[in-house]
């Protein structure tokens, strides 16, 4: 058995760092992690005695105000289906224990911008969660700890929050930014398989067909290997596979299976992949989930009054902050040559808007505007070539992450059997011109790296 050093403790890479809440906007574990905000340490880890514990056939020696749990609940699945998003959202709010299983944040969802961004009202939903949990970190008495010093050093040259005062909203905004809202106070570690998928509900034959089409769609994964073959011939099941929504994370285990989960979902034998992957998850852990504690929280049980008396007015603001996000614009164009052709957006919390100034609006030239999906003529309509190329602009709104798009269009062009689309977005084209029918994706595109100024 070998001993680590404190300093390598996996912890202690994390707790008493934060995150800010305001702009955290994913809920997969790998982009959390690179959201974590080190430029300073808000509670500090008290080394002043180590207790030696095994874990895995490894000893870490653990600082005195860490608490380790090493008998956590080894493994926990979860499917649920919801039929619009509201209700995904508030039965994660609810279920506690349904919420730990599916996502990497405890104890903090009410106040979690993206629980309420991700689930769209018109959107019915399938999460997917497995976890194989090894040691829990818990911080105990830390209060000795806080490092009130650089908490009082960030709000003590603050003005008084003033929503109505764009400098004073700007300059919170800034306090979120480089200090966080939130403390990591505790860690899971193990490994986690994460897939939300969702698709509109406003039609049919989606909505009835929703959470057979998702099993199939995933050759079984989320079912253990148990689906219906008889579904992947019909053609709503083929719409299906092209207008769904869908974010995958996998993180432990071998790190080449859980590479093959992300990449290859559609593979037929994925199943056996994920069985695999789940039975290596002993071998290779990782941090899979944080629990938070709000920083005005640790700054009430302060006896400084400069950080005590500061506390509502950190919390007052973090609220108005959460509820009025900045928001990214990005301006594009799709332009088909074809009888028809198809965009449309994959990535959830991401919406098409249409422009106020566009060559082709909706009305026009049999032109379909939807929140995540923008449709030009007439599916196998039949109309002979030549098709002139239409362009329609439009405006993705998300909060500036690269967003996953699809499409494609009919068989004709100018000429028979050389139909073609291309997307544009942010002067980068996205081009498929190959076989009519067949949809053509493209992964995380840059949008504009600017906030949206409503002003």
């Amino acid at each position: 058995m070998s001993t680590v050093d404190n300093a390598k403790f996996p912890p202690g890479e994390w707790i008493g760092y934060s995150l800010d809440l305001t702009t955290l906007s994913s809920p997969q574990m790998d982009e959390v992690q690179a959201a974590v905000i080190r430029n300073i340490r808000l509670i500090d880890l008290d080394n002043s005695t180590t207790t030696e514990v095994p874990v895995n056939g490894t000893k870490y020696q653990v600082p005195n105000n860490i608490d380790l749990e090493t008998t956590v609940e080894n493994a926990q699945t979860s499917l649920v289906t919801y039929p619009t998003g509201s209700d995904a959202a508030q039965n994660l709010q609810a279920d506690s224990t349904l919420a730990e299983t599916l996502l990497p944040l405890s104890s903090v969802l009410s106040t979690t911008r993206w629980i309420r961004d991700l689930f769209v009202e018109d959107h019915q939903y399938a999460l997917f969660g497995h976890t194989r949990g090894q040691y829990l970190a818990q911080l105990g008495d830390f209060i000795e700890q806080v490092n009130e010093g650089a908490i009082k050093t960030k709000v003590a040259a603050l003005p008084p929050f003033d929503s109505n005062i764009k400098e004073s909203v700007s300059k919170w905004r800034e306090l979120f930014r480089t200090m966080g809202s939130h403390i990591i106070t505790g860690t899971t570690y193990g490994a986690r398989f994460q897939l939300m998928v969702s698709a509109a509900n406003s039609k049919q034959p989606f909505t009835s067909h929703f959470p057979d089409d998702v099993t199939a769609a995933y050759h079984g994964l989320l079912t253990a290997g148990k689906y219906d073959p008889k579904l992947l011939g019909q053609r709503q099941f083929k719409k299906f596979l092209n207008e769904r929504q869908q974010e995958v994370n996998c993180v432990g285990g071998d790190s080449d299976l859980a590479e093959q989960l992300v990449s290859k979902l559609d593979d037929p034998h994925i199943y056996d992949k994920f069985q695999s992957w789940s039975q290596s998850t002993d071998k290779t852990s990782t941090v899979i989930s944080f629990a938070l504690m709000s920083i005005w929280d640790v700054m009430t049980s302060s006896m400084d009054s400069d950080v005590s008396g500061r506390a509502v007015d950190v919390q007052k603001a973090f609220q108005w902050i959460l509820e009025h996000p900045q928001e990214h614009w990005t301006k594009g164009s799709f332009k088909v040559t074809s009888d028809w052709g198809e965009i449309i957006l994959r990535t959830p919390g991401s919406f098409f808007i249409r422009p106020e100034n566009s060559p082709v609006l909706p009305g026009d030239l049999n032109v379909q505007f939807e929140s995540t999906k923008i449709f030009f003529g007439k599916e196998h309509s039949g109309g002979l070539p030549p098709h002139p190329t239409v362009t329609i602009d439009f405006i993705i709104r998300n909060d500036g992450s690269p967003v996953d798009i699809g499409m494609c269009h009919g068989s004709d062009g100018t000429l028979p059997l050389n139909g073609s689309c291309e997307v544009i977005i942010c002067d980068k084209s996205y081009k498929n011109d190959g076989k009519g029918d067949e949809m053509v994706y493209f992964e995380k595109c840059p949008v504009d790296p600017l906030v949206h100024d409503e002003t």
